[in-house]
């Protein structure tokens, strides 16, 4: 008989919670590391949580969750980020500047003119 993925519920149960916050970290900090650990700590089997995971929504929750965690560390990315760019990391620089609506003044300076080399070359082809 074949299996039928249950309905989305309008509200998540504690588990289904506990079970996206999991889900919402780096796969390097969480504790307990695998899905099949976390199963009996929330105290559900594992195959609940591959259920849930098959539920329309749930990926949107675990990824608004994920986002939420990104809001609070905003400030301090954002200021490595200009740390780094005031020792003139070109990536760094590029990312606080387009971040500070300077973006176009990048793309036209990365369209700027040719290279010197080019124009010795073609100095130098003319002149033969």
């Amino acid at each position: 008989m074949a299996r039928k993925t249950p309905k989305t519920p309008k509200k998540w149960t504690l588990e289904q919670t506990q079970a996206i916050a999991w889900f919402a970290l780096p796969k390097a900090l969480r504790v307990p590391p695998t899905q099949q650990a976390l199963a009996p700590q929330i105290g559900v089997h594992q195959d609940s949580i591959t259920d849930w995971k098959k539920l329309p929504g749930w990926w949107d929750a675990v990824n608004n969750a994920a986002r939420a965690s990104v809001k609070e560390v905003i400030a301090d990315v954002l200021g490595v980020m200009c740390e780094r760019a005031i020792r003139g990391e070109l990536p760094y620089v590029h990312m606080v500047l387009a971040m500070a609506g300077m973006g176009a003044d990048i793309e036209a300076a990365g369209k700027g003119p040719p290279p010197v080399r080019e124009i010795v070359v073609a100095c130098q082809a003319d002149s033969v």
